[in-house]
């Protein structure tokens, strides 16, 4: 197994893009399961670097368990990624960025799942689980995609996005 976390280390992006800190910033779609999210943090801290892992609705399927075809599955596997990296990062002394991959349409519930976790964590903690995510209507007509972000960005500046 360890062949495959090397694979997705070797290709992790090196870009120049966070001045002050380090000019390497490294960045992961993670679509395995958390010791590929360890595999990614110990890169980052050998390369004395912030990391981006970015969940998938398709790794956060994974995570929570392929045979689980619960409709809340992937929303639970994101969020069990997301807290899973909280609690290692510190021991792995490198900032990380928790960020959700594009979400269409059709992975709303999966949306929806990972903002009331973000609600509930900013609740108990003054902070979001998640630092970003994706809202990604650009298959959808203009007027409805605009709808739709109209209502999710009144969600979240009704929330804790404005409290940060």
């Amino acid at each position: 197994m360890r062949n495959r976390y090397l694979d997705i280390i070797a290709s992790v992006i090196l870009f120049n893009c966070v001045p002050n800190i380090n000019p390497q910033f490294l960045t992961l779609i993670i679509k395995y399961s958390s010791s590929t999210a360890n595999a990614v943090m110990e890169a980052a801290a050998k390369f004395n670097s912030p990391v981006m892992i970015q969940a998938s609705n398709g790794g956060a399927q994974f995570m929570a368990g392929k045979s689980i075809k619960d409709k809340n599955a992937c929303a639970a596997g994101s969020v069990a990624l997301a807290l899973h990296v909280r609690a290692m990062a510190p021991y792995y002394g490198i900032p990380v960025v928790l960020h959700s991959d594009h979400c269409a349409k059709k992975l709303l519930p999966w949306f929806d799942g990972m903002l009331e976790a973000d609600e509930a964590y900013f609740a108990q903690y003054g902070e979001p689980l998640f630092s970003s995510h994706m809202l990604d209507l650009s298959e959808e007509p203009d007027e409805e995609n605009i709808a739709i972000c109209v209502q999710y960005f009144k969600r979240m500046g009704e929330s804790w996005w404005t409290k940060r």
